[in-house]
């Protein structure tokens, strides 16, 4: 059986991963700020800002399992600012949680993954930090590490058989979108492709492949964007 942690398992999507890979047989250990049931899943208390507390608890989850197979980053936070309203505390805390979570869980477990043959290291990240969209700047910047990050680490850990690849947003239906001011949410829908917002299960879907099948694919962005 394979084994999969999820950061940030409680949230929009989360959920739905942490459901997506529990039905495919997986099992699954999920971090989450406050813990709630979720059938078939390992939850973990987490505060993602407090770096040595990510450290510790993923250092614990593999003492107690081993390494993972898999791991989903899939949490993010970020308030509609404009440039001159943004403070230094929602600059950190979008990089605390948005960036570096992702950045401690890929420094415990990839030489682990490494350790048992290779794995899989699957980011998620909003389109904002990889296109001109209207959005704050300290969630883009955010958004826009975690590609950085994915393209560093394919290199320097694909000869050890780890893969990463970042999974990039468009608009869902929950989750952070959910703090956009209506028109801007309605202007997004009209200029997707598709005319509609995704959800967290079309993401999960996506995942689960990444998850369980992927084997050849590193360092690449996978848009899921609904055509925007």
């Amino acid at each position: 059986m394979k084994r999969a942690f999820v950061l940030g398992g409680s949230t929009y999507l989360g959920r739905a991963v942490v459901g997506a890979l529990v039905d495919a047989g997986v099992a699954v250990a999920a971090t989450a700020r406050r813990p709630t049931d979720l059938p078939g899943a390992q939850m973990v208390a987490l505060d993602a800002a407090d770096g040595a507390a990510v450290r510790r608890t993923f250092a614990a989850l593999c003492a107690e399992h081993g390494a993972p197979e898999v791991f989903v980053h899939c949490l993010t936070v970020g308030r509609p600012r404009a440039l001159a309203e943004i403070t230094d505390d929602e600059w950190r805390e979008a990089h605390e949680v948005n960036v570096r979570s992702a950045f401690l869980a890929c420094q415990e477990l990839a030489p682990r993954m490494a350790e048992r043959g290779g794995g899989d290291l699957i980011l998620t990240a909003a389109l904002d930090g990889i296109q001109p969209v209207p959005a704050p700047a300290h969630f883009a910047a955010s958004q826009a590490a975690l590609l950085g990050l994915t393209r560093a680490l394919a290199k320097e850990l694909g000869p050890a058989g780890v893969r990463i690849n970042l999974v990039v947003l468009g608009v869902l239906e929950g989750g952070v979108a959910s703090t956009l001011p209506a028109p801007l949410l309605e202007s997004y829908r009209r200029f997707s492709a598709l005319g509609r917002a995704g959800t967290a299960d079309e993401v999960a879907r996506a995942v689960r492949w990444l998850a369980l099948e992927n084997r050849y694919m590193t360092g690449q962005i996978v848009s899921l964007t609904g055509g925007l």
